[in-house]
């Protein structure tokens, strides 16, 4: 499940399952790759001031397999250039 705290945070979720939580939750807002990266991968964060370090083709192909997964649904998520992403619906 999830614990909350600054930002909310997932434990024993898949990841691809934690990054669409993160996207349904904000749904028709952009969520940048940073927010990702902190709510997607909070067990590589080695200290509270740093992002977790997660390349952005690490993302990319996160999103890529939770659109194969969601089918038809995928084109909901729609990337935002040099940003991050949004959940379109």
């Amino acid at each position: 499940m999830w614990t909350q705290t600054s930002s909310f945070i997932f434990d024993n979720l898949s990841k691809d399952t934690g990054l669409f939580w993160l996207l349904h939750k904000k749904r028709g807002c952009t969520v940048s790759y940073d927010e990702i990266k902190i709510n997607v991968w909070p067990e590589r964060i080695l200290h509270k001031s740093e992002k977790p370090d997660v390349r952005r083709e690490e993302i990319n192909m996160l999103v890529y397999r939770l659109r194969k997964k969601l089918g038809k649904y995928g084109q909901s998520i729609v990337s935002v250039p040099r940003y991050g992403y949004m959940l379109d619906i």
